[in-house]
């Protein structure tokens, strides 16, 4: 098991986020793990190219300055542009133990991002 890494804080589900969304959650702290590494590299290969060593400080962006934020599936998403344009979506899940963790990130397209919008699924920040 050597070479596994602990999960490292990356940020925090806010009130101010859980009152946005109405959920009946504490905040709580969002951490990002191997097994959450991994499904991004394996998943979406072109985020990892693309922000490489900096991913991990990209999702901590996305988490503590969201534009966007929604509950589908189970899980938080953490939507913002960033400074290219491109539209990033980061999901929190809470595990069997109730931790939270990214479970993923990826861009949407606009046409997404504008469908989430108008299905009221995400809603601005703000």
């Amino acid at each position: 098991m050597s070479g596994l890494r602990v999960p490292v804080l990356i940020g925090q589900i806010t009130r101010f986020i859980i009152n946005i969304l109405g959920l009946e959650i504490s905040p709580s702290a969002v951490l990002w793990g191997d097994s959450n590494r991994a499904h991004v590299k394996a998943n979406h290969p072109a985020t990892c190219q693309k922000y490489g060593e900096d991913l991990e400080s990209v999702i901590r962006s996305v988490i503590e300055n969201p534009h966007y934020v929604g509950f589908r599936h189970g899980a938080i998403e953490y939507v913002k542009t960033m400074p290219d344009g491109e539209i990033l979506k980061a999901a929190v899940r809470a595990s069997k133990k109730n931790v939270y963790f990214v479970r993923t990130v990826y861009p949407l397209r606009q046409e997404e991002l504008d469908r989430f919008l108008a299905m009221k699924t995400i809603k601005k920040v703000g």
